[in-house]
């Protein structure tokens, strides 16, 4: 496939480290671990969206468009960020609503409308925006603390939704990373096996046993203590 001249991408890559806890850290969050593949998931973003675009641009925000409807693209009539159990629930059963993927396609210009329609302290920002070191502290720093999700698309009435059936998973749990290990679908360090069965409870196989160092405790009932290659211990209760 040809990189399109005229398609950016911007790879999110933020994150506190509280994801596939304990073997992530805050230093080292679960889009920089090697887990999967032998690679970090952000290795492995850049090099699905690599053949898009060129590298130049390519941009990755770590730290701190409507689709064509005639494109098997359909209108949203609503857009629910994160819904609670019992109508996540009734979405399920009815069959009638697609998961939100978190891949937006958008042209800037319509982009930056519905932020200023919607959230117009950023789209100030935005208009005075400078790619430098500095004024990106200062920009995250004054942005307000809402995601792109709650803060445009449950409200712009000019949402689309391509329906598609790609296996998607956001691996953001050690449960949903071994519904993938078990079904063979990715491979995983020897370390990531050991701290998933321990997680979750399981017995260590053979084959992918991981070193453990040896820790004392005392009067510790469902918890998982563990020493990274830094010498930092970690706990999950």
């Amino acid at each position: 496939m040809t990189p399109q001249s005229n398609i950016y991408a911007v790879i999110l890559a933020g994150g506190e480290g509280t994801r596939f806890h304990p073997f992530s850290t805050p230093e080292r969050p679960k889009q920089f671990l090697n887990i999967v593949g032998g690679r970090s998931f952000l290795r492995h973003t850049y090099e699905r969206i690599a053949p898009l675009s060129s590298s130049s641009r390519i941009y990755i925000a770590a730290g701190e468009a409507i689709p064509d409807i005639s494109c098997g693209a359909f209108r949203v009539k609503a857009f629910v960020e994160k819904p609670d159990m019992p109508t996540a629930r009734r979405y399920l059963n009815e069959g009638t609503y697609s998961w939100n993927s978190g891949m937006f396609v958008w042209c800037v210009r319509d982009i930056l409308d519905e932020i200023a329609r919607y959230l117009p302290a950023l789209h100030t920002l935005l208009d005075s925006f400078d790619n430098g070191r500095d004024y990106c502290a200062r920009f995250f720093d004054a942005a307000p603390a809402i995601s792109i999700d709650y803060g445009v698309m449950e409200k712009s009435r000019r949402v689309a939704v391509i329906p598609c059936d790609i296996g998607w998973s956001d691996v953001g749990t050690w449960e949903g990373l071994y519904r993938l290990y078990a079904d063979r679908a990715v491979t995983l360090s020897p370390e990531a096996v050991g701290v998933m069965q321990q997680v979750l409870g399981q017995e260590s196989r053979g084959e992918n046993d991981c070193h453990v160092l040896e820790v004392s405790t005392a009067e510790l009932d469902d918890v998982v203590r563990i020493a990274d290659d830094y010498g930092r211990s970690v706990e999950r209760s």
